[in-house]
């Protein structure tokens, strides 16, 4: 290829930048240049700047370079300029596919299901807990990225999400954990891991904080645990409004619409499921507003991971048994009370 070699500016590394909407990052090519990583499919890639960021101007792309400089740099060879826009183009009709794939992240305690292509941030999550056996202090956590995974597949900051770019007439936002750290204070590697941003995303503080709808779905299953072995599902609904989008710009992500979760009792086979809406009106003093059963639940949540186990014949009578309220817990003081048993909150 004549001319002057590619300039260092037109290739980026990995992770030291957000990933580009589009297809969740670079544009990879077999024998291309740039910084040489490891494909999803453990293939050694070398990876070429996404030259359709700057041609489309796509939001989020770092920097946009004029014609001029392609020119400088021979980038506009005929050859290679026809391979790259064939490759765009063939990029482009397998994105919607693309945007679909969720990636599975297993940790030692619970399981995450990325979203690393649009949403940037996890969709759902499983796991069960049975008897607090907990002592693991949790004072003092630190927030860290999950490096085993791509940075396009978690918040891109540690940072809080108290920013100037809140809307102040929509209150306060808080790292909401999708997994308590409470449930997985048994061992000290499994409460680390919900530290990991990839189980956090922007929740209302209203819904998180003692008196949200949240924090009681915790409760509930932090005293009901010791009745049984419990399942539970969750996620959240990233829905269209872009109104409450305040932390694109700061954090890499946009802020979930919804949030739902689902408990189920092995003994009895009884469920309570909710869909909270992501703001202030989701308290747990209206915790039974936002109850649905296991049907509306499919229909508005677009991912429920392991329906298999839902939806076998063994726990078949699921579908008999859903909670119109949910479960009565009784708190006092440092301790909770529901069905003639006391445990400690923590």
């Amino acid at each position: 290829m004549g001319g002057k070699p590619f300039s260092p500016l037109l290739f980026r590394t990995l992770s030291t930048r957000r990933p580009w909407p589009l297809g969740g990052g670079n544009l990879c090519l077999p024998n291309g240049g740039g910084a040489r990583i490891r494909g999803r499919d453990g293939r050694s890639l070398r990876c070429l700047r996404s030259l359709s960021a700057f041609l489309l101007k796509v939001p989020g792309c770092p920097r946009v370079y004029p014609l001029r400089v392609l020119k400088e740099h021979s980038v506009m060879n005929k050859p290679l300029w026809f391979f790259i826009c064939f490759v765009f183009l063939s990029f482009l009709a397998g994105s919607a596919h693309a945007a679909s794939d969720l990636l599975k992240r297993e940790y030692k305690g619970f399981t995450l299901w990325l979203d690393c292509e649009v949403h940037h941030g996890a969709t759902a999550f499983y796991y069960e807990i049975g008897r607090d056996r907990g002592r693991v202090r949790q004072k003092n956590r630190a927030f860290k990225f999950d490096r085993k995974v791509n940075l396009s597949c978690q918040p891109q900051s540690w940072r809080s999400y108290r920013t100037t770019t809140v809307n102040p007439g929509d209150g306060t936002w808080e790292r909401g954990f999708l997994v308590p750290p409470r449930h997985m204070d048994q061992h000290a590697d499994r409460l680390k891991e919900t530290y990991y941003l990839t189980n956090t995303l922007p929740q209302s503080t209203t819904l998180k904080k003692a008196e949200g709808a949240w924090h009681q779905t915790e409760i509930i299953s932090e005293c009901y645990r010791e009745h049984t072995q419990l399942k539970i599902w969750g996620g959240v609904i990233w829905g269209r409004n872009k109104e409450n989008d305040y932390f694109i710009a700061t954090h890499g992500i946009e802020t979930p619409d919804y949030w739902w979760k689902l408990i189920y009792r092995s003994d009895n086979k009884h469920y309570v499921a909710w869909i909270f809406p992501n703001n202030r009106s989701a308290k747990a003093a209206n915790i039974d507003r936002f109850i649905v059963n296991f049907d509306a639940l499919k229909v508005r949540v677009p991912f429920i991971p392991l329906l298999a186990i839902l939806e076998s014949s063994e726990a078949g009578e699921v579908f008999l048994k859903p909670s119109d309220k949910s479960w009565p817990v009784e708190k006092l003081g440092q301790e909770l009370r529901c069905e003639g048993k006391t445990t400690s909150r923590d």
